[in-house]
């Protein structure tokens, strides 16, 4: 028998008590049905559509040659902050890389600019400096790039001619102090006229100064502690400038010239390797490797942190190094060797065992 005949039987006989408690279940069934399926609903969503959202992504990096396209030599640039704002408003960081991406998008016309860092000029996007962009839905859209170069100050200038004065100071002959003083007075007058677009060219100049540098220091017309003086000047001012690897030029070696060195190699980092013999008795060699003109420090050290003997203390120019160390007047123990060189520093440790 269903319900309704049951209801209706129990209204037929009397029992109103049984009817109403039959009643009371068949509401509460329904409710719990109710409540049953929006708690499958809950549980179990109907997917989204994920494929519709859309992205904006590009790289914030150093514009060295400034023609808005990001060269293989050229740095990205980190922690800059890039905006949005459309029917999404927002801002993201470049990671590491340079690298940026605004995710999830619905479709639309976005702006997307970015957050100009003091002591640098934007050199893309053309003004306003920033980037409209539409998308549909699902599509994503890469090379919204943002390029920058630093502006050099004053002090750059100064540098350069204070480094000339130091070259005419040393009264060398009067063509070796020309070759040299030329390309940096050359590339002094570019700054002159604070013209960001002169940089590029002021960096040719400084890789012409150091490849006059290598010559005069081969034909034994500068000896290795004026060329590798030069060369640390001019690697700070290059650094000042912002100028591309050398590489990037086209017109001078990759490199710094290293017959100074002990061996000819090409080193490409700063590096403390590990002392060979170890242990030893009594002596034993350092070898560490200078990628750039550098002024190097070689210090030991005995296990309370003392200073025991400094091996080197002078400017070095790019190579890799061997030093030996004599410990016979020392007694067994451990010892600590220190290489600093630039803002480069690492210890490592030998044991002279009797």
């Amino acid at each position: 028998m269903n319900s309704r005949v049951k209801l209706q039987t129990c209204g037929l006989n009397g029992m109103r008590s049984k009817c109403l408690h039959l009643l009371m279940i068949l509401i509460a069934g329904s409710v719990l049905f109710v409540q049953t399926g929006l708690l499958a609903e809950t549980l179990n969503p109907v997917p989204q559509d994920t494929a519709s959202a859309s992205a904006l992504c590009g790289v914030k990096f150093n514009d060295v040659n400034r023609n808005c396209i990001k060269d293989s030599l050229e740095q990205g640039l980190s922690g800059w902050t890039i905006t949005l704002s459309g029917p999404v408003n927002g801002s993201t960081t470049t990671d590491s890389l340079g690298r940026y991406c605004f995710t999830s998008l619905p479709g639309g016309t976005y702006t997307v600019g970015e957050v100009l860092k003091s002591g640098w000029i934007q050199t893309c996007p053309p003004s306003p400096g920033t980037y409209v962009k539409t998308v549909v839905p699902g599509q994503t859209i890469e090379g919204v790039n943002f390029g920058n170069q630093v502006v050099h100050d004053s002090s750059v200038g100064e540098a350069i001619n204070n480094l000339i004065d130091t070259i005419e100071g040393w009264r060398l002959s009067r063509g070796v102090a020309a070759s040299l003083t030329a390309p940096l007075t050359r590339s002094s007058a570019l700054l002159s006229d604070d013209n960001s677009k002169n940089d590029i060219a002021a960096c040719r100049e400084l890789d012409a100064f150091i490849n006059q540098i290598n010559a005069k220091r081969r034909s034994k017309q500068l000896t290795a502690s004026q060329a590798a003086q030069l060369l640390a000047a001019a690697q700070e001012l290059r650094s000042a400038l912002t100028c591309a690897p050398r590489a990037e030029f086209g017109n001078v070696a990759d490199s710094f010239d290293s017959e100074e060195a002990e061996e000819v190699v090409n080193v490409t980092a700063y590096a403390l390797h590990q002392a060979h013999p170890n242990p030893f008795n009594p002596t034993t060699n350092f070898r560490f490797d200078i990628p750039m003109a550098s002024s190097v420090k070689l210090i030991v050290y005995d296990i309370l942190g003392r200073e025991v003997e400094t091996l080197v203390n002078e400017l070095k120019l790019p190579g890799r190094y061997t030093v030996q160390w004599d410990a016979s007047k020392l007694g067994s123990g451990m010892y600590f060797y220190r290489l600093t060189a630039g803002s480069f520093v690492e210890t490592k440790k030998c044991l002279l065992v009797r």
